[in-house]
């Protein structure tokens, strides 16, 4: 159900998109729909809450890789590039189906992106890696950095083109940004 709701929400919008349509496309009723979604903003909500819950698995691999925290960098950056590859939706939930829920959630998909940055780059720091930066700051520059290369290397029209172009130079900004 999430697959088929984060599909269409992307192809046509998440205000022209219909539980009925969910539930269509994901081969289930809509009572066994609403049993797990009572309505579209909670549908939404499956779906963010499963990108973040994989980006969050997907970071806990990163902090794993042995050598320094620019081969973490660089592990980092490439599970988000085959994570964009191998589910094309992807994008749509780290940037429009935040935007989609604007007032109704306490915080967004973005934040919690961030907030992963943010103990990466706290952890190059502390171990040396890192020199000191504005770890706020850089997080969300990081964010942006990673958010438009994945807007254009994963938009409409590229979809997924020159994907390793784009992600050596999103490694190579952030890395820049935080060589000692």
């Amino acid at each position: 159900m999430l697959e088929a709701a984060t599909r269409l929400f992307a192809e046509r919008g998440y205000e022209a998109t219909s539980v009925n349509d969910v539930a269509a496309e994901a081969a289930v009723s809509i009572g066994a729909l609403y049993k797990y979604f009572p309505d579209k903003p909670a549908l939404l909500e499956g779906v963010l809450a499963t990108f973040e819950g994989q980006f969050a698995e997907a970071m806990g691999h990163v902090h794993q890789v042995p050598g320094s925290h620019f081969d973490k960098l660089h592990a980092m950056v490439e599970g988000l590039f085959d994570m964009g590859a191998s589910r094309p939706y992807f994008f749509w939930a780290l940037t429009s189906g935040t935007h989609a829920l604007r007032g109704e959630r306490e915080h967004s998909s973005g934040d919690a992106v961030r907030e992963q940055i943010r103990r990466f780059l706290e952890a190059g720091i502390a171990a040396g890696d890192f020199r000191p930066v504005d770890v706020p700051r850089m997080a969300a520059v990081g964010f942006g950095v990673v958010e438009t290369a994945m807007q254009q290397c994963f938009g409409p029209k590229e979809k997924g083109q020159h994907r390793e172009a784009w992600a050596r130079m999103v490694e190579e900004t952030l890395a820049r940004a935080v060589r000692p």
